[in-house]
Formats: C-alpha cells, sequence, structure tokens
C-alpha cells in the first residue's frame, strides 16, 4: 500500500468514526496534513487542538478535531489576514 493509500484509508476510517471517538496523533496528523511533531510543539505551546492524555498516552476526540478545523476560515488569497473564530 502507498503512502497516500495509506493515509486516504486512514482519513476514511476517521470520518467514519463516531464524534466521541478518539484517536492518536499519528491518525490527527495524517488528517491535518502536518506532522506528528507539529502537533507535540502546539500541545507544548498551549496551541492547537485540545486533547486528552490518559496515563502517557495522548488521543484526540473527534469532534475537538472537526471543531477546531471549523474554526479556521477559508481564504481567497494568501494575503488575507487569517482569522480564527474565538
Amino acid at each position: 500500500m502507498t503512502i497516500q493509500e495509506t493515509r486516504a484509508k486512514t482519513l476514511i476510517d476517521f470520518y467514519a468514526s463516531p464524534d466521541a471517538s478518539l484517536h492518536g496523533q499519528s491518525v490527527i496528523a495524517a488528517v491535518r496534513g502536518c506532522s506528528e511533531a507539529l502537533l507535540e510543539r502546539e500541545r507544548w505551546n498551549g496551541t492547537g487542538i485540545q486533547f486528552l492524555k490518559i496515563g502517557r498516552a495522548v488521543s484526540y476526540r473527534k469532534s475537538d478535531v472537526l471543531n477546531w478545523i471549523n474554526q479556521h476560515q477559508p481564504q481567497q488569497s494568501t494575503s488575507e489576514t487569517k482569522s480564527v473564530a474565538a
């Protein structure tokens, strides 16, 4: 299976899961199209998606991920000012 096929399967599984389901950072990195290191930096900085820490394991609730994505407004151009809904 190629990297693209693996990511596509991960996205299908994520969006098919219930809103209350928990996902690890590798899944969320695939959903966001970013690295796991970025998610770790955002957790350390207190920015990014809300997460749960159970023991040493970090998990993200699907509903929190979708809320975070929906807070970002679409842009027409890279010269537009970025705005995040509060």
